[in-house]
């Protein structure tokens, strides 16, 4: 069975207060952070925002 890749925004906070937004590639909002916190591990996730296709135009 495929899983639906979705993208996401995610913004994040360092220990300087920089907001920061990305955005991936996953299959949950779950692994969103997951990934921002495995290279970032300093960093608070303040959102996970997915990005529909509407959005993009």
């Amino acid at each position: 069975m495929d899983r639906e890749v979705i993208e996401y925004s995610v913004e994040f906070q360092d220990s300087y207060g920089i907001i920061y937004t990305r955005e991936l590639r996953a299959e949950s909002i779950a692994e969103a952070k997951i990934i921002i916190q495995n290279n970032y591990p300093d960093v608070v996730v303040r959102a996970v925002t997915r990005i529909t296709e509407n959005e993009k135009e």
